[in-house]
């Protein structure tokens, strides 16, 4: 089917004079109020007043694109309309719906000057790929998700080598199987050891160790040095 030629922006009758336009009495009995008063023989004022009605209307559409808003018009999903200087969608049939309402479940603008994205608005938002953002206005990216995500499956692994403090002890006589000696723990032990040890040249005479223990030992010159050598080990 070819594309129409636009119509002129000329309206009937508009420049008729006032006696020559009557408003038609019943517009939606139509012609067959013509029988009850004129016999039906409808005047030229009707005519006039009709043709005008319709090039009025045509023009209108001509000039708007899209229809303003009414809150008298059955608007079936997927109308268009404006309002206020905005377009918006019908998401679903409604009447006497405003579409400027807030969160409104029966249209989305969808085109012309939109308002900001909020909390209780619908509108533009601003991509970002940021992961310490506070801001409420802006929607994150699949790069922003999966840092987080990256991060969180890398503590996830880290955890398996942390140690709780609680499960940290610093006591050195303990027989726990579910605590782990600090350095600390470690640093008394090795005091401990250390603080035990008798070197070669505080020994004299002759020692002999049997079965790894101190039992064989025998003090050939003096034996002042018999208990001392009986509870702490000799470094050699």
């Amino acid at each position: 089917m070819p594309v129409m030629k636009r119509p002129d922006e000329q309206i009937f009758a508009s420049s008729a004079k006032d006696n020559e336009v009557q408003t038609f009495p019943n517009l939606t009995r139509g012609w067959g109020i013509s029988f009850e008063q004129t016999q039906g023989i409808p005047p030229m004022e009707w005519f006039n007043f009709l043709f005008k009605r319709l090039d009025e209307a045509l023009l209108y559409h001509l000039q708007r694109g899209l229809p303003e808003w009414s809150a008298n018009t059955d608007y079936p999903q997927h109308a268009f309309v404006q309002h206020q200087g905005k377009t918006y969608r019908a998401l679903r049939a409604n009447k006497k719906k405003s579409p400027d309402i807030a969160m409104s479940a029966d249209w989305v603008q969808w085109a012309g000057d939109y308002s900001l994205a909020s909390l209780t608005q619908k509108g533009i938002v601003q991509l970002s790929s940021e992961t310490g953002s506070n801001a409420e206005d802006k929607a994150a990216t699949p790069k922003a998700v999966k840092t987080v995500k990256d991060l969180i499956d890398a503590l996830n692994r880290n955890l398996s080598n942390y140690i709780p403090n609680s499960k940290k002890s610093s006591a050195t006589n303990s027989a726990s199987n579910d605590t782990v000696a600090t350095s600390a723990a470690v640093k008394a032990v090795n005091d401990n050891a250390n603080s035990g040890f008798l070197n070669k040249g505080e020994v004299s005479g002759r020692i002999t160790i049997r079965n790894g223990d101190y039992s064989g030992i025998d003090l050939m010159n003096d034996a002042k040095y018999r208990f001392i050598l009986e509870t702490k080990p000799i470094i050699t």
